[in-house]
């Protein structure tokens, strides 16, 4: 499913396999997706707000908690922009962490 709706998906594989694998590094638990809404709907792109709770995110290396893993604000925003590309689906074009202030402010 990753490959078939993102659009960055070889690239994004290479890179968590660089990062991640080769590092010895594991999300042991991710972040849980708390409310998410459209921000802005056209033909071609739809941008997402989603608001994640980070507060029990985990994350190690060879075994190892690895500190700072976590955004400054433990329950902030991502942007996901979804475009359109003719004759395909929806997909994935773009994910920013928008860490400045928490989706509570």
């Amino acid at each position: 499913m990753f490959a078939e709706y993102d659009m960055q998906a070889q690239l994004r594989t290479r890179a968590l396999a660089e990062t991640y694998d080769d590092g010895g590094v594991r999300v042991e638990r991710g972040p849980t997706a708390l409310d998410r809404r459209a921000t802005s709907i056209g033909r071609q792109v739809v941008v997402i707000r989603q608001c994640n709770d980070y507060s029990r995110v985990r994350v190690t290396q060879d075994g190892e908690v690895v500190a700072g893993a976590t955004p400054r604000h433990l329950v902030t925003p991502i942007v996901i922009e979804m475009d359109r590309p003719r004759g395909r689906d929806w997909m994935v074009a773009r994910i920013q962490l928008k860490d400045k202030t928490s989706c509570a402010a």
